[in-house]
């Protein structure tokens, strides 16, 4: 424990020496300004404190009405594939018969089986196969 000013010979030395009216004076304004510059930090913490809270309520508030209401101008995903879907005509449905098949290809790369009861197109070559055939026209 801090006993410094509990002697009661220098205290009365210290008291009688610092008594005149410049010290007083000198100490009320230090007193005083030191006061102001802890309440003014203090009105600033508070402030600053405050203008977090507002702007982070702002954020909440913002985010709260951009999920509660739908934008007009955004399309809806299901929406728009179905207009794109109505929008196409469809193909017309065409035939192709074995043998128009069998022309799509070179002489000689395919022919066509029967596996388990049903026709199916059996390449010769198939790295060839899988490289790309040159497209050939035959009319």
């Amino acid at each position: 424990m801090n006993n410094l000013f509990e002697r009661p010979d220098e205290d009365a030395f210290i008291r009688t020496a610092l008594s005149d009216e410049t010290w007083q004076a000198f100490y009320s304004e230090l007193r005083n300004k030191a006061v102001g510059r802890f309440g003014s930090a203090n009105r600033r913490r508070r402030a600053r404190k405050l203008a977090v809270q507002c702007f982070a309520f702002g954020i909440i508030a913002a985010a709260g009405l951009y999920l509660a209401f739908p934008r007009p101008n955004a399309p809806n995903v299901r929406s728009a594939s179905t207009s794109i879907e109505r929008a196409t005509p469809p193909l017309p449905r065409s035939v192709i018969t074995e043998q128009q098949m069998l022309d799509m290809f070179p002489p000689g790369s395919c022919l066509l089986a029967e596996v388990n009861g049903q026709k199916q197109l059996v390449f010769l070559d198939p790295p060839l196969a899988e490289r790309g055939f040159p497209i050939a026209t035959r009319r």
